[in-house]
């Protein structure tokens, strides 16, 4: 009897895990708002520097499919409170959070079509790509999040709100979206070792930029010693992009971009003029910060490139040398010229009986092995060759070696270097020399061997034979002229009785003669 066939289960809506995921996404982005918050204008009451955006973007673009939807519930859920607990409408709030949840979720969808998949900070291209997809999507949403500035919060310049509301998302996902991607993946290729070194650098290195840093924005404006300090943060950036990479370069970049937005909105640092309205000396700040982010993360990620291109590149170099290392075949491989040997695979010393050192200090070597009777066919052909022939080895024994050489071309269609493979076919050789004696013997014994074939004219009387002259001949000279066989007599049992029948005097004169 059969078992009752299992219900049919469902993956539940919600599990636990994402809605654990979900509150924490939701408590990082409602402090990440209202850290945003802190940067309002006054009385406008619009915020200047809105970091969610980034935080989202960069979670969006990390994030698998089902997380993905849960950020951007709990997002959306989180900048709603935000925006209840800053004391905007509900109305206002809601278009808020229409605006800033959709761009960040129109801005993943652009990234992640561009690249067939997912997306990540590993060239130049990928940031310039991040930075320009941010700048359209911004000035796109800019555009409700004016109307929500103008209608919800009563501000009457739409192209200063659509501004300033560009600006503080753009800036928002320039500083943050870089960190999480950077930080959200580990890739050991582009970091290095850790060390005591190591550690010791990474203090130096955030430690003096937070130290320069706060240097230079704590102080009141019109301070004496601002521009002097400024310039120094700049040594901080290619630092971090080079030897940290592009991890490195996103966490100077939040370091500096607190720094340098909170105390500018604070009235401190050198981009505070009193004579100016906030809006503008953020601005100046935002700017700043914005130059150094896109300098840095280029550098960084364009060293991230140059670093799993290399990662790339020697390991196809190690399955390189695992290949010619193990076949039996000498893999070499040279200049064009001819002039400098760029590699040469171990085998060759079995081959040539020659250090493959000594190949390398004189190239020359190569040619100069050869035998001199086979000298002159290969000597300035090596460019090209496809051929066999012999060289001496220092001890004086010859081998016989196969090589094809052939030129490698560049994109351009340039020769720049010249590849080939020798093979010892000294066996194959001996073979071939030993077959051609064996056929040679062979066919000399057989050019030895007369035989008789067809029909041969013998007359029925007299028992001759017709030969090819058309002379009649015995039967015993005819063998003894077409063959190397020689005939004998003698008298058969069965002719010995018929020749006593018929001769009896022979027969008794034999036996008298046998017994005398």
């Amino acid at each position: 009897m059969n078992a009752p066939a299992a219900p049919a289960t469902h993956p539940a809506l919600v599990r636990p895990a994402d809605f654990a995921r979900g509150l924490g996404f939701a408590a990082v982005y409602f402090a990440a708002a209202m850290f945003g918050l802190e940067f309002r204008t006054e009385p406008e009451r619009m915020a200047l520097f809105w970091p969610p955006n980034g935080l989202l973007l960069g979670t969006l673009l990390v994030a698998g499919a089902r997380g993905r939807w849960t950020a951007l519930v709990a997002g959306t859920a989180a900048s709603l409170i935000a925006n209840f607990v800053g004391c905007n409408s509900p109305a206002v709030g809601l278009g808020f959070t229409l605006v800033n949840v959709g761009e960040p979720w129109f801005a993943a969808w652009l990234l992640r079509y561009a690249r067939s998949g997912s997306f990540e900070l590993v060239s130049g291209d990928d940031v310039f790509r991040l930075f320009f997809t941010v700048l359209a999507t911004g000035l796109v949403s800019a555009v409700p999040g004016a109307a929500v500035i103008v209608f919800g919060l009563g501000v009457p310049d739409f192209a200063g709100a659509l501004v300033a509301f560009w600006l503080s998302d753009v800036i928002g996902v320039v500083v943050v979206t870089p960190f999480v991607l950077a930080w959200a993946r580990f890739d050991r290729v582009t970091l290095p070792p850790p060390s005591i070194w190591c550690a010791g650098e990474l203090v130096a290195l955030y430690g003096g930029l937070a130290a320069l840093a706060v240097a230079v924005f704590t102080e009141p404006a019109g301070g004496r010693y601002v521009l002097s300090f400024a310039f120094p943060l700049f040594v901080f950036f290619p630092w971090a992009a080079l030897r940290f990479r592009v991890r490195g370069a996103s966490a100077a970049v939040v370091v500096i971009a607190l720094l340098a937005i909170w105390n500018t909105g604070r009235g401190r640092g050198p981009f505070v003029d009193p004579s100016a309205a906030r809006a503008a000396q953020l601005f100046m700040a935002q700017l700043f910060v914005g130059v150094l982010a896109l300098c840095s993360l280029v550098l960084a990620a364009t060293q991230v490139s140059r670093d799993r291109s290399d990662a790339r590149l020697r390991d196809s170099e190690e399955r390189y040398r695992q290949v010619t290392e193990t076949i039996q075949e000498v893999f070499w491989a040279m200049t064009p010229d001819c002039a400098r040997v760029l590699y040469v695979s171990p085998q060759y010393e079995m081959v040539w009986g020659r250090t493959c050192a000594s190949l390398y200090a004189e190239p020359d070597t190569l040619v100069a092995a050869v035998h001199p009777d086979d000298r002159a066919g290969v000597a300035g052909r090596l460019a090209w060759y496809d051929g066999e022939f012999r060289i001496v080895r220092p001890d004086g024994a010859v081998r016989w070696v196969h090589t094809r050489s052939f030129p490698v071309r560049d994109e351009y269609g340039v020769p720049w270097r010249v590849v080939g493979i020798s093979r010892d076919v000294t066996d194959v050789k001996d073979a071939e020399q030993a077959r051609t004696v064996l056929i040679e013997q062979l066919q000399k014994a057989l050019a030895e061997i007369k035989t008789l074939r067809g029909m041969i004219p013998m007359c029925a009387w007299c028992r001759k034979v017709r030969d090819d002259a058309g002379f009649w001949d015995s039967v015993e000279g005819y063998i003894s002229e077409h063959t190397h066989a020689s005939v004998t007599h003698g008298i058969c049992p069965k002719c010995l009785d018929d020749m006593v029948q018929r001769f009896p005097d022979l027969a008794a004169a034999g036996d008298e003669g046998a017994a005398g």
